[in-house]
């Protein structure tokens, strides 16, 4: 059982000496020690060290012993060795012998409770000029030993001083002052504090922290001092008896701390621009300095910033210990009062009278200070805020209106549905009031009255007025017939409305002012129509896109190779050069068609004269054709197109037979005639051709189908033989 518990305990103590145990770095200058233990607004000077390089040295690390500055590494100055009192406390009696250091100190050996033997072995001292910044200082230290608990009270009480030299400020001087003591007073030795003696502030060790079987808790000690003054510090802790079961003191970083003055300045009430502000600083030290931002060095100074600043203030003891304090001077910006208007009033009304105190809770004074109403009159009222208001003045305008009827202008007439005036709120002589209805409704046609009322403050009676608007919306028209051929004649109509004219355009040019109105279309393409209605000099139009569609019929012309059947059976090329067709069908005079574009036809069993017809067609249907004779040679040979197309294009310029064999070329005669009998061209030249003229004056004939009478002799007889037939001119 005994073992088992020696096993629990064993696994506990190496479980705290993983978790807890502090890293000692033995040696370091005299600088560096004092240095490490001394916070900032405390300056070092002149430090020494009497003490072995292996006695003492710095830790980092928590002491885990409480207090303050001691969580966070420090410096160590032992009796013995400084590597040794590192934890865990495996050696119950840790002794290092540290020749050479052994003397007595005049102040620890000759303090009171040094104990007989004195503290004079293994010595270990650390001396430093310091100047504190501050009116007191701390210091957070721990002594720890290896005499603790066997040697209390024996002759082996190991000594400790922190001893300080230097200026009272209660007066006098501090001579070798010993501040290494508990909160009840006491000096810290082994024999004042132990297990029975201040045994509140003693701790047997079983942290595993360091090494020594007993130690303190983290104790501060603390000192008034005159600022920026200097003073002398000694640290020493050294073995009584012998050399045996050392000892140790342990001083967090930043130990030795400084109670710097605290500064504070009060915020004033916010103020206005042109206002004064009184600042107070108010310091914890005495004997200082103060200095402004704005160069000002008393405590307590006036201001009078135009906008919001920030001030700033320095507190300096001595010159050495500077703190700072700031504070803000709110200046209001000017506020903008507010008041609700008053009037306007009629001639000889009561008044209200004029707010002394704004919506805004600025109070001030107008002038003038009564408004009069006694005559029609305009007059502008300024409110002038008191001093310490931080307002700007407000300017009210009353109007004083004269008794009276409402003008206005009439308005309208308006067509419907346009855009209208705005009903004025004010008429012509200064009323002011509100209409119903409230807006001109164009939509409504007909007449309409509108009722106007003065506001309440008007001293005028009702007015009326009546609107006209006259009825006017956007025609609706059809067409008989939306596609075609040219010429393509267009039946359009609309319902028509009485007093209303109508307008029907096409490519912005009129065509017909009538409801109902015929169009020839004569050129191909889509067409948009308008009509424009008109009641009054009140219009309204309706545009139908493409609403006509137009196709002129091909023109269709071809070309044959050979142009004259010479054998029985015979192939003939047909070349279409037809403009402006779609679809094709030709009749080669034989019985056999064809919907090709170009063909090779084989005539067979040929023993007369073939008629080959082109017919062509666009996608509306429009079509036209064309047809060549084909001459056998037994008979004179000749072939007469049917149509021509004089359009100054390249294609079918020209018309005439065409004679290639067979007939007298001196016995010729040509005559065209129109659709009333009337000759309107000859020629005696089987090569001549005719170009669509009126005989030969160069006149166009129009487009029409026209008759042709040719009379010829064949050369195989003396007969005059007369052929007619009809010629499509198109253009």
């Amino acid at each position: 059982m005994i073992r088992q518990l020696f096993i629990i305990l064993h696994i506990f103590f190496i479980f705290n000496y993983l978790n807890s145990q502090i890293t000692i770095t033995p040696g370091g200058t005299a600088l560096q020690l004092a240095t490490n233990i001394v916070a900032p607004g405390i300056t070092v000077t002149n430090a020494t060290l009497n003490c072995a390089q292996t006695a003492c040295g710095t830790f980092a690390g928590n002491l885990q012993a409480g207090g303050a500055q001691l969580s966070n590494g420090g410096i160590v100055m032992t009796s013995g060795s400084a590597a040794n009192a590192d934890g865990p406390n495996t050696i119950g009696s840790s002794s290092t012998a540290v020749p050479g250091f052994d003397f007595s100190d005049p102040h620890l050996t000759t303090q009171p409770g040094a104990g007989n033997p004195p503290p004079n072995r293994d010595n270990c001292v650390l001396e430093f000029d310091m100047q504190p910044g501050c009116a007191g200082f701390n210091v957070s230290f721990v002594f720890g030993s290896e005499e603790y608990p066997e040697f209390v009270t024996g002759s082996f009480n190991d000594g400790v001083g922190i001893f300080v030299s230097g200026p009272n400020p209660a007066g006098g001087n501090y001579n070798n002052y010993n501040i290494a003591r508990l909160p009840n007073g006491q000096l810290v030795s082994i024999d004042n504090v132990n297990a029975n003696t201040n045994a509140q502030y003693y701790n047997t060790n079983t942290s595993g922290v360091i090494q020594y079987d007993g130690y303190t808790d983290g104790l501060t000690a603390q000192l008034s001092v005159i600022p920026c003054s200097t003073y002398h510090v000694k640290i020493v802790i050294a073995d009584a008896g012998d050399e045996s079961y050392d000892s140790g003191l342990f001083l967090g970083v930043g130990s030795f701390s400084c109670n710097s003055p605290i500064l504070t300045v009060n915020t004033p009430a916010p103020i206005c621009a042109g206002q004064n502000a009184i600042l107070t600083a108010t310091a914890t030290g005495t004997n200082g300095t103060y200095s402004w931002s704005n160069g000002q060095t008393t405590a307590s100074i006036t201001v009078n910033p135009t906008t919001t600043t920030t001030y700033t203030v320095t507190y300096s003891i001595n010159g050495c210990s500077d703190v700072t304090a700031t504070t803000t001077v709110t200046v209001n910006p000017p506020t903008q009062t507010t008041f609700t208007d008053l009037g306007p009033y009629c001639a000889t009304d009561i008044p209200g009278l004029l707010p002394t105190t704004s919506l805004n809770a600025i109070q001030g004074t107008w002038s003038p200070a009564v408004i009069n109403t006694t005559t029609p009159n305009t007059t502008t009222y300024i409110f002038t805020p008191d001093q310490n208001a931080c307002g700007l003045p407000y300017s009210m305008t009353v109007v004083v209106n004269p008794q009276g009827a409402p003008n206005f202008v009439q308005l309208g007439p308006y067509c419907q549905g346009d855009l209208v005036d705005i009903l004025p709120n004010t008429s012509s002589n200064g009323v002011i009031g509100s209409w119903t209805p409230a807006l001109i409704d164009s939509n409504l046609p007909g007449n309409t009255t509108y009722n106007f009322t003065p506001t309440v403050a008007e001293c005028t009676s009702n007015a009326s007025m009546i609107i006209n608007v006259i009825p006017i919306s956007a025609p609706i028209f059809t067409a008989n017939v939306n596609t075609g051929c040219t010429p393509l004649n267009v039946s359009f109509s609309t319902l028509a409305t009485p007093n209303f004219t109508y307008n029907y355009t096409l490519n912005n040019t009129s065509f017909g002012t009538n409801p109902n109105e015929n169009y020839t279309f004569t050129n191909a393409g889509c067409y948009d129509i308008t009509l424009t209605a008109n009641n009054s000099g009140c219009s309204q139009s309706t545009t139908i896109q493409d609403m006509i569609c137009v196709e002129t019929a091909p023109s269709v012309f071809f070309s044959v190779s050979p142009t004259i059947i010479e054998n029985s059976s015979q192939q003939v090329v047909f070349t279409n050069n037809t403009v402006g067709g779609d679809t094709y069908l030709w009749d080669f005079g034989d019985g056999t068609t064809s919907t090709d574009i170009n063909n090779t036809h084989v005539y067979s069993n040929v023993n007369g004269n073939f008629n080959v017809t082109l017919t062509s067609s666009t996608q509306l249907g429009c079509s036209n054709t064309y047809v060549v004779t084909l001459s056998y040679t037994s008979t004179p040979v000749f072939y007469i197109p049917n149509t021509f197309t004089p359009d100054e294009d390249e294609f079918n310029q020209t018309w005439g037979p065409v004679f290639t064999s067979g007939f007298d070329p001196y016995n010729f005669e040509l005559n065209i005639y129109n659709r009333w009998g009337e000759l309107v061209w000859e020629s005696y030249d089987s090569k001549e051709k005719w170009e669509g003229n009126y005989t030969k004056k160069g006149i166009k004939v129009p487009a029409g189908i026209y008759t042709y009478k040719i009379r010829f002799k064949p050369t195989a007889t003396d007969e005059k033989v007369t052929i007619s037939g009809h010629i499509n001119l198109v253009r």
